[in-house]
This record gives C-alpha cells, sequence and structure tokens, in this order.
C-alpha cells in the first residue's frame, strides 16, 4: 500500500480530529466568542495558504522549519516541537477518560486508545488519514442526533449573549487543531478546506447553542463535561433516552484520530531529526513517550498545554512559513 493520501482526506481527518476538543472546550463557551474564535482562525489559515503557496511545492512541511532557520536552528526546533507533540498526544490520551465521565475509565481506556492510535500511525499518513476518512461521518451521524434530539430543551433566555472576549481563548486553541494536521502535508487546491472548516464551525456553534441552551451558561460553565451533561438529560417523545452513549462513542472516536494524528507527526518529526530511524520506528517512539508521560501530564498545568498547542500549531508555523517565504524571494 502506498504512503499517499487526498487532499479530502487530510480535510476529513482535520475535522474528526478536531471534534472531540471542539465539544470538551466550546459547548460550554458562548456563541459569539465560538464564532469570533472561528474568524480569527480562518484569518491565520488564509495568511498560512497564501505563505506556503509561495514556496516549492516538493518542500515538505516539516522541512521548512531547516529551510528558514538554517540546519541547526531547524533542528533545535523540530525538536521542540517533538517534545511538544508527545506531551500533547499524552495529554490527549489522559483526556479519553473524559469520554465515560461516570466510569472508572483509567488506565484501560487510554492504553486503549494510545494502542489504536499507534497501529493506525505505524502503518503510516496514508492509513491515519484513511482512518479519519472513514471515522468522520459516523462521529458527525452521532453527534448530529445528540445534537438534534437536544434541540427540544432549549431556552432561549439562555442564549442571550454573554462572557467576555477571554472566552473566545479556548475554542481558538480548538481550531488550530487541524495546523497541527496539515504538518503531514499541505493542502491542495480543490481539497474542499473551506466547506470542512466552515463543517467544523457549524458543529463548535451547534454544541455551544445546545448546551448553553440547555443547561444555561452558569451551569454549564461549571461542569466538567457540559455537553455530555446536556446528553443525558436529552428525551425523545418524552421518554429518557441513553444518548450520552453516542456522545461517549462519538468523542473516543474523535480522540483516537487526534491521537494517531500527533503520533503520526511525532514520526514525521522524529524521522526528520534522525534519518537513521527505521521507517516504522517514529510512532513507536512517540507513542513510547506519551506512554510514559501519562502519569506525569495530570501535574501540567491547562494554561500549559493552551499556550504550547497556540505557539506550536499557531504562532511558529506562521513564522516559519514567513521567514522561508522571504528567503525563497
Amino acid at each position: 500500500m502506498t504512503d499517499d493520501f487526498s487532499g479530502r482526506q487530510l480535510c476529513a481527518l482535520a475535522l474528526c480530529a478536531m471534534i472531540a476538543p471542539a465539544v470538551q472546550y466550546c459547548a460550554a463557551v458562548p456563541w459569539p466568542w465560538v464564532l469570533a474564535a472561528a474568524a480569527l482562525a480562518a484569518a491565520y489559515y488564509i495568511y498560512i495558504a497564501c505563505m506556503g503557496g509561495r514556496l516549492p511545492q516538493h518542500l515538505e512541511p516539516t522541512a521548512v522549519a531547516r529551510f528558514a532557520l538554517g540546519r541547526t536552528g531547524g533542528a533545535m526546533t523540530l525538536g521542540l516541537a517533538w517534545l511538544w507533540t508527545v506531551l500533547a498526544a499524552a495529554a490527549v490520551c489522559r483526556g479519553s477518560v473524559s469520554a465515560f465521565p461516570d466510569a472508572r475509565a483509567f488506565p484501560l481506556v487510554p492504553l486503549v486508545a494510545l494502542y489504536l492510535a499507534w497501529r493506525a500511525a505505524d502503518g503510516g499518513e496514508a492509513v491515519v488519514c484513511r482512518t479519519g476518512g472513514v471515522l468522520v461521518l459516523p462521529v458527525l451521524a452521532l453527534l448530529a442526533a445528540a445534537l438534534a434530539f437536544g434541540t427540544k430543551n432549549v431556552t432561549a433566555a439562555n442564549l442571550v449573549p454573554s462572557g467576555s472576549w477571554r472566552d473566545a481563548a479556548g475554542p481558538f486553541a480548538v481550531f488550530l487543531l487541524p495546523s497541527g494536521v496539515f504538518a503531514l502535508r499541505r493542502v491542495e487546491k480543490g481539497s474542499g478546506a473551506v466547506g470542512w472548516f466552515l463543517t467544523g464551525t457549524f458543529l463548535a456553534a451547534a454544541c455551544s447553542v445546545v448546551t448553553i441552551g440547555c443547561l444555561g451558561a452558569p451551569l454549564a460553565a461549571a461542569s466538567e463535561n457540559a455537553f455530555y451533561l446536556m446528553s443525558k438529560s436529552v428525551s425523545v417523545f418524552g421518554v429518557m433516552e441513553r444518548f450520552e452513549v453516542l456522545a461517549s462513542a462519538a468523542l473516543m472516536l474523535s480522540r483516537t484520530c487526534l491521537l494517531a494524528v500527533l503520533l503520526a507527526q511525532g514520526a514525521r518529526l522524529g524521522k526528520e531529526l534522525l534519518p537513521v530511524l527505521p521507517p516504522r520506528g517514529g510512532a513507536a517512539a512517540a507513542a513510547l513517550a506519551a506512554f510514559g508521560l501519562l502519569w506525569v501530564v495530570p501535574a501540567v498545568p491547562t494554561t500549559v498545554l493552551f499556550w504550547g498547542g497556540v505557539v506550536f500549531w499557531g504562532f511558529l508555523p506562521a513564522v516559519l512559513l514567513g521567514v522561508a517565504s522571504l528567503k525563497k524571494v
């Protein structure tokens, strides 16, 4: 099987990978700030597309660091990016227990997610992309069912805009997640990237509207998993249904997909740093490092993870592309 994939598969993978974080971090944020974060992220991706279009087509995304900063500076940057990637993978793996808040899910659920993600990443980037392309539709269908039936309990008074601009920080970090996916390969024209981004924006906003509309902003903000709490109150024809099971299944699939992306990205960064690394050794090294951090990552403050995502999926790619495009000119 050739390690090749289409731009549409890459965009579908990006959407599938961001669904779980979008549900977790956007459901409790008032919808105006979710849309504001999406608009800011859209401006960022327009800049990335413009800068990336000025570089040689054969230049791989992970090779941009060496092209922009030279051999030593590029190697240091790639090394820091690898460390961040395995830390993020450990955080995503540990966070998979949030899909089952009523159960004692640790360490079984994280280990199962890590194993499945490693199996996908070990097969190559094409396998990861095809996995995302296959999973995105079932995940969207499961969430759409919970959201559709949840609209019956929405109270219009709960949807009055509230909060401050600081509430957009979490959703903005979520919308930067596809930037990590696009590190696997550039997105070419005709891949439908705009449509996929708008789908993600609509999903995040819908989660906010339905969750806050049902629970109210104070309760949603106080809950550790507002969407799950909302899905437990969903009823059909006046009968309580276990829609939280659908939510748990969708979130678990999405998180496993995101974890596979991070392991594939870790494998690519590892190969760039150590060309002598065996073809199938990069994903295993990233998975082992993430496994070792599973018991450490709870001590890492959430702000560190947030700013790490902003720096390595937002600021750093923007700077590297800007410098590389100037050097080319």
